[in-house]
């Protein structure tokens, strides 16, 4: 696997703008310190087809959420997606409707482009419905979002849910966390989990220590922060293929929708052995 990129800089960050854009599903995580409201947002990972991106957020400032893509890069990057259309043969079924279609041909935009009138910035993408995020259990990331910078995450897709949905087990009383997610049902080579395992270990050593805020980020900090967003992609595919039916997928998306709404209000805590009942678990003890 390619070691991640890690964005610092106004200029770097402006160049990647166009190439996030340009994808309809991401994976994302956020790391910080007592990661909620009353605490703070260090690294936004982005995970795309297996490779991370580690946006520096202490690094960058506050302003790092409204940083615009640069036009140049945007144009580009159309150009760019242009090309693969036509060279790769993404046919006609592509495209949500022969308007945009037509508007592909005449104009040369795609139907993952952003219009020209609204803004690339991370917070335009983390509030739009047209980009999916796979993220595990929002709650405590959108909780720091929109109690400290005022971003309501919106696109979800909430594979704590989705885990719990698809789940094998008839026991669904508890929600699993991302390490037993990732241990029990992402697809890894006996090595790769091995791997895995020993950066997850470091995670409590990172935090007590307050090291995951030091600048230049360390080693050990870029390889935690960059190897459970590239997991995601993973774990989608197996609950996807699990098979889901449109009440489960209905009942998923209600409760993304509440869990969003929960993160945001006066009452919200962030911590405590409520946070791993299932929201289904009066359902099941009711069969």
């Amino acid at each position: 696997m390619a070691p991640p990129t890690i964005l610092t800089t106004p200029p770097s960050l402006r160049s990647f703008l166009p190439h996030l854009f340009s994808h309809s599903r991401v994976a994302i995580d956020l790391e910080g310190v007592n990661l909620s409201r009353h605490g703070t947002i260090g690294i936004l990972s982005i995970g795309i087809s297996g490779h991370a991106w580690l946006i520096d957020a202490i690094t960058l400032g506050p302003s790092v959420w409204d940083i615009e893509a640069s036009s140049s890069a945007i144009t580009q990057n159309a150009q760019i997606q242009k090309d693969q259309s036509w060279w790769e043969w993404k046919s006609w079924w592509e495209w949500k409707s022969w308007w945009e279609w037509i508007q592909s041909i005449a104009y040369g935009i795609t139907a993952h482009d952003t219009p020209k009138e609204s803004k690339q910035t991370l917070r335009t993408f983390l509030e739009s419905e047209d980009h999916e995020k796979l993220i595990f259990d929002l709650r405590n990331d959108n909780d720091a979002l929109y109690n400290l910078y005022g971003i309501t995450l919106k696109g979800a897709i909430d594979l704590q849910l989705y885990e719990i949905q698809t789940r094998h087990s008839k026991n669904k009383l508890r929600l699993n966390g991302l390490r037993r997610a990732i241990t029990n049902d992402a697809r890894m080579s006996k090595a790769e989990r091995k791997r895995w395992g020993a950066i997850k270990d470091t995670g409590h050593e990172l935090f007590e220590s307050d090291e995951i805020s030091l600048r230049p980020m360390t080693e050990m900090v870029i390889n935690y922060a960059a190897q459970d967003v590239t997991m995601l992609e993973n774990l989608y595919s197996v609950y996807i293929g699990r098979g889901l039916s449109k009440t489960q997928l209905h009942e998923i998306q209600e409760e993304t929708n509440s869990r969003v709404e929960e993160s945001k209000s006066m009452n919200y805590e962030h911590m405590g052995k409520h946070k791993v009942s299932s929201p289904w678990a009066c359902e099941q003890i009711g069969e």
